[in-house]
């Protein structure tokens, strides 16, 4: 059998080391990133779970994204005309019923992805840091909540609330396929942002004559069309996404919202409860998903327009109704979590409490004497809790909460004392001051179960954690060998790689063996956590195979150093700046500077080119060697014009990618260099290809034609998706704008991806054949000889350039413009192989430069729909995934160009063996051991700093980051070197053999 050929051996290679990386991250992240256990539990009717039913029927308005000041009485400052004032319904009302209304600024905990908050909303429970992942990429039925809910209630009593009526918002129906009656659904897809009214005027035509269809009160509960209604409107969150708070459409929106509760109001029964809520707020330019103050402020609003909620003379005690201050607000506003509607509005109901509900009763709703009063809704409360802690205690789970619970069982003990009989002069008269300890013992008691488990919920599994940082160190410390090695034997690595991966592959069998045996044989599963049968294997066989390749001599005796490692200053410099990256992980104030970090770190790296320039041997090189790191610099330095700015900056930040921080445009300077600049580039790319006379062949067909055209038909592509949003423009037009920018965006990523590669694939090396015939001998001259592999694949990388160029907005496509003269001015400073960290810091200052940050608010979610007017599967994920890692995906395509650029053929070849493929494969395991650093940085970070204030907020982002960096830069140089240099290569090998 023959031996497999050199660029399958390289493949083989990168297939392995990023199996190593996989294995690592799935063992870190299985015991740092769980999901919250949901109990199976459900909370029995009984008479010490329910309370006698105030209201017979609610209806439940949703409007997505509700920030507080949309609708606050005393708006912040500065006043904005766009949203402030206009929804002033509930306000008023709350106003002139202080005893039947009630307006509370409302806490969302994070993330604030609807999925979440839906969740939140009708079992009370708190989400974890990775559910968020469901949200985006949840498909029918598959994030169906089965724990104990709201809806599940009162599915379970049938013989009351027979008629459950749902319209707006499909993600409900994702969540609770069954909770709904079947005839009583309306739903509308939740992720079509491009329509700011379709799903809002459906949900009105539905909601309203449902409304008028009530029969008079009094009739039977089987005969009224609804008894519990649930209409979701997106309006508000899709102008928000698609234009920001601060636009003309906004107050348009909210005005209409306005209106259609001036509508529903007048058409409820005394019966009937309205809840009105906001399931999170938005960001300044609209957006959502992280945890800043305008994502998690939001709005409860519930009125009854029969009996009175509040029957006291007296409101409830400061204690029990605290206020907060809204960014820019001077007046105090009454403060709840948003999980505190749950258990209210079950009481309310005459429902049991859901059993995983963490919230407290809001006092308002309850303030009365009576059975039904505030003591009994409370003492339900503390039943329900108690109940909750112990089943999660004694669950597979219960461990994390060994260091709360003496303290949890001693505030339970106090609060029992809220079961305690009233005094009988307390009856009727309103609560006493001994009633309102108890009660305050009892809020408090649910209260530090909240705050409790929202400290500790997520259930770190150390065991697990220590096993994933094990393989990563271990996978770095292979890359580093691998490094060495393939820079001693040049000329044979072929035999090195052959050698690692058959010893890589013993290691693995014999690990994965042993892995097996040991858990067969393990008396104590739980001393090492969580990890099952197939922790044991993937752990022993990855770090197995790692050792192996570690301390074993695997390389054939037969090999003798060719070209012994030399430590110049480059080499140290290029450490220095690896080690100051992964040491600023440790701090979480430069993980939040990081967009900062990066260029200065980055223009570091040129200082020893920099030195050297003046005593280069020839004014030429001297030029050469000045000229081209300045315009490095330069385009580093402008690059880093564009920011977003994180939540933790914004005293110190300005955002420039977009026209402000509260309008998701681009700005004006962007509109007028956009297209001047798609139409330059190529231009420019063929001048740097023409000092080698390597833009020749197909170059100028790729570049004047196929490159340019795609350029400009994605720079178009968005001018149109900015003209949609400028007020001044006909309504009447948008329709046929969209249609245009639909097919626009559909023939430009169909003909770049297909079109651009067959191109590619039939062209020929950027070369040129001239015969000259003098006497007496003819001679054969080839124009681009001296750049034939680096020309022909710099055409290869820019089809991936071209639709990461169509997935960026405006401001990103001009930063990937100055990357490209970036990356090629790197390329012409010198004619060795260039170094691999820079190119990387380059790959993490683009992420940051086209509008990205270590956050989930800093997603374009609006490049799902590039081509589309809904999210299409698999499409709209694949294209928010293009914008968000694609610049991170195009420095690892980029990086065979380090050992390809001003080679020629005759110095890339010995003995019919391609040192390209060589160079490539050593400066591939470089740029994975860069990235590999950084990741086992900050996963060794966001471990130790687990319990650290800001590990959700910074540690464990940027880790989740880094992760997924890692996956993808290895993917990306698995396709760069097995497919991109491949074909190069055997391009050129086919037109010139091994010694022309």
């Amino acid at each position: 059998m023959a031996p497999p050929s050199g660029t399958l051996l390289a493949v083989l290679l990168l297939v392995y080391l990023t199996a190593l990386h996989l294995s690592g991250l799935a063992l870190f992240t299985r015991g740092f990133l769980l999901s919250r256990l949901a109990l199976p539990h459900t909370t029995p009717s009984t008479a010490a779970t329910t309370l006698p039913a105030t209201h017979a029927r609610a209806v439940v308005l949703i409007i997505d994204a509700l920030r507080w000041d949309f609708l606050a009485p005393a708006p912040p400052r500065p006043h904005s005309p766009y949203h402030h004032n206009v929804l002033t319904l509930p306000a008023h009302l709350a106003a002139a019923h202080p005893d039947r209304a009630f307006l509370f600024h409302t806490y969302a905990d994070p993330p604030t992805s609807t999925l979440q908050r839906l969740k939140a909303i009708t079992t009370g429970s708190l989400p974890t840091f990775i559910d968020v992942s469901s949200n985006f990429f949840a498909t029918a039925h598959a994030s169906s909540i089965s724990e104990d809910s709201l809806l599940s209630q009162l599915k379970r009593h049938p013989h009351r609330f027979p008629h459950r009526a749902f319209m707006g918002d499909d993600t409900w129906l994702s969540i609770y396929p069954d909770a709904f009656s079947d005839n009583l659904t309306s739903p509308y897809d939740s992720f079509n942002v491009e329509d700011l009214h379709s799903v809002d005027l459906g949900v009105t035509r539905t909601l309203l004559p449902l409304l008028h269809a009530q029969l008079p009160q009094g009739a039977p509960a089987h005969a009224q069309p609804f008894q519990f209604l649930i209409a979701h409107f997106l309006g508000v969150d899709h102008v928000g996404h698609r234009l920001g708070p601060d636009h003309p459409a906004m107050r348009a929106k909210l005005h209409q919202m306005d209106t259609l509760l001036r509508d529903v109001v007048p058409l409820l029964q005394d019966d009937t409860l309205l809840v009105l809520l906001g399931d999170h707020g938005m960001d300044p330019k609209g957006d959502h998903g992280g945890d800043s103050v305008l994502e998690v402020s939001t709005t409860t609003f519930v009125y009854s327009p029969g009996p009175a909620l509040s029957q006291l003379p007296t409101p409830p005690p400061p204690s029990l109704t605290p206020h907060t201050l809204y960014p820019g607000s001077d007046t105090p506003a009454r403060a709840v979590q948003q999980i505190d509607l749950l258990p209210s509005l079950s009481l309310l109901l005459g429902l049991p409490i859901p059993f995983n509900n963490l919230g407290a009763v809001i006092p308002e709703l309850f303030w009365r004497p009576g059975p039904g009063g505030l003591e009994a809704a409370v003492r339900a409360n503390v039943h329900q809790v108690w109940g909750f802690l112990q089943a999660y205690r004694a669950s597979p789970s219960g461990g994390e909460l060994d260091d709360a619970w003496d303290r949890l069982e001693r505030a339970y003990v106090t609060a029992k004392s809220v079961g305690k009989p009233p005094r009988p002069d307390s009856a009727g008269a309103g609560a006493g001051a001994g009633d309102q300890a108890r009660i305050a013992m009892g809020t408090a008691f649910v209260r530090g179960a909240l705050e409790t488990c929202r400290a500790l919920w997520a259930q770190f599994d150390v065991a697990l954690i220590s096993l994933g940082l094990a393989v990563l160190l271990l996978a770095v410390l292979v890359l580093a060998r691998l490094y060495a090695d393939l820079a001693r034997y040049r000329a044979q690595w072929e035999a090195v790689v052959r050698a690692a991966l058959r010893w890589a592959a013993l290691g693995a069998a014999a690990g994965a063996a042993l892995g097996w045996a040991a858990k067969r044989t393990l008396q104590a599963p739980d001393a090492v956590g969580k990890a099952g049968l197939p922790e044991w294997i993937l752990f022993g066989a990855s770090s197995s195979s790692a050792l192996f390749l570690l301390l074993g001599s695997f390389l054939p005796p037969s090999l003798s150093p060719r070209e012994p490692l030399r430590w110049s200053f480059d080499a140290l410099l290029a450490c220095a700046v690896i080690g100051l990256h992964t040491a600023s992980f440790t701090s979480n104030s430069f993980l939040l500077w990081e967009d900062h970090v990066v260029p200065y770190l980055l223009l570091t790296l040129l200082l020893p080119t920099l030195l050297r320039a003046p005593a280069a041997p020839t004014t030429h090189l001297q030029y050469r060697l000045l000229g081209y790191p300045l315009l490095l610099a330069a385009c580093v330095r402008t690059m880093a014009l564009s920011t977003v700015c994180r939540e933790e900056q914004h005293a110190s930040c300005s955002v420039t990618f977009y026209s402000s921080a509260t309008r998701p445009v681009s700005p004006a300077p962007v509109l007028a260099l956009a297209l001047p600049a798609a139409w330059a580039l190529p231009s420019l790319i063929q001048r740097f290809l023409a000092t080698s006379k390597s833009d020749r062949g197909p170059a100028p067909l790729f570049l004047q034609y196929a490159l340019r055209a795609s350029l400009l038909a994605s720079t178009t592509y968005w001018l149109l998706e900015q003209l949609e949003s400028w007020p001044g423009l006909n309504q009447d037009r948008i329709p046929a704008l969209k249609n245009i920018r639909m097919s626009l965006a559909r023939i430009l990523l169909s003909t770049t991806l297909i079109g651009g590669y067959a191109l590619w694939a039939l062209a020929p090396p950027c070369v040129e054949l001239h015969m000259r015939e003098p006497e007496p001998d003819p001679q054969l001259i080839v124009l681009g000889y001296t750049n034939a592999y680096g020309a022909l694949y710099l055409l290869f990388l820019l089809v991936f350039y071209a639709l990461l160029f169509a997935a960026t907005q405006l401001t990103g496509q001009l930063v990937l413009a100055l990357f490209a003269l970036a990356l090629l001015a790197h390329l012409e400073t010198t004619d060795s192989v260039r170094d691999p960290v820079l190119l990387a810091l380059l790959g993490h200052h683009l992420f940051f430069a086209t509008g990205h940050q270590a956050v989930l608010s800093s997603i374009q979610w609006k490049t799902a729909f590039i081509g589309f007017k809904v999210v299409t599967y698999p499409f709209s994920p694949v294209l928010v995934g293009l914008n968000s890692v694609g610049p991170l995906f195009l420095s690892a395509l980029a990086l065979p160009l380090l050992a390809m650029w001003q080679v020629s053929p005759v110095l890339s070849t010995q003995q019919g063996r391609v040192y390209v493929l060589s160079d490539t494969l050593k400066a591939a395991v470089g740029f994975m051991l860069y990235h590999s650093l950084v990741t086992l940085s900050a996963a060794a970070c966001a471990a130790w700093f687990r319990r650290h204030l800001m590990v959700w907020k910074v540690f464990a982002p940027r880790f989740m980051l880094s992760g997924i960096t890692l996956l993808v830069i290895d993917l990306g140089l698995i396709l760069a070197v097995g497919v991109g240099s491949a074909v190069t290569c055997s391009k050129v090998r086919k037109m010139f053999g091994t010694a022309p």
